[in-house]
């Protein structure tokens, strides 16, 4: 976690100063689906934290951690992500769509199984400028999973989230004297 915060931050601070460094917090619900002998879909109410920048109208960078609160017989599920979103203005300084790849890592582990494993897909949605320092967004995210333990392979994790964004100028905390 400490690898993905530390290359958000560095990649924010080497870029314009005009941009805009933000901070998320979402909530939303996941289904992580299982292959075993049947199909088995986890599903739980999540909680995200992000640290991105937005360049311009165009685009975003972004890191994040999610935890998923899942069934009783789960222990831990984590996801890890990197992100890179391509913005589409529909209406000038309020309405955005979105798109774009993600990456990372899963913690998922129940009792004696073990599904943790990198993960890509991609996401799509909405974001909607409140005012300078705020915006909301909705978004949608798929996710295939690359973790197998015998006859049990980790498919996919499907989330619908909601996000508050509060932007803030980096520029006051990466100075270079």
């Amino acid at each position: 976690m400490k690898k993905l915060l530390t290359m958000a931050l560095v990649v924010s601070s080497l870029s314009a100063a005009d941009n805009s460094q933000y901070i998320g917090l979402g909530v939303g619900n996941s289904e992580f689906t299982v292959d075993a002998v049947n199909t088995i879909t986890n599903s739980g109410i999540h909680g995200t934290i992000a640290l991105g920048k937005k360049y311009g109208d165009y685009g975003r960078f972004y890191a994040s951690s999610t935890y998923v609160n899942s069934s009783d017989t789960v222990d831990t599920v984590g996801v890890y992500s990197l992100a890179y979103d391509f913005m589409f203005p529909v209406v000038d300084d309020m309405l955005s769509l979105y798109t774009g790849p993600v990456a990372g890592y899963t913690i998922y582990s129940e009792q004696n199984l073990d599904l943790s494993g990198f993960h890509y897909g991609a996401e799509v949605g909405a974001t909607v400028d409140l005012d300078e320092t705020f915006e909301v967004e909705l978004g949608y995210r798929y996710l295939v999973e690359n973790a197998k333990e015998g006859v049990v392979s980790a498919k996919s994790m499907q989330q619908v989230y909601f996000q508050v964004n509060i932007f803030f100028d980096g520029s006051q905390y990466f100075k270079y004297e």
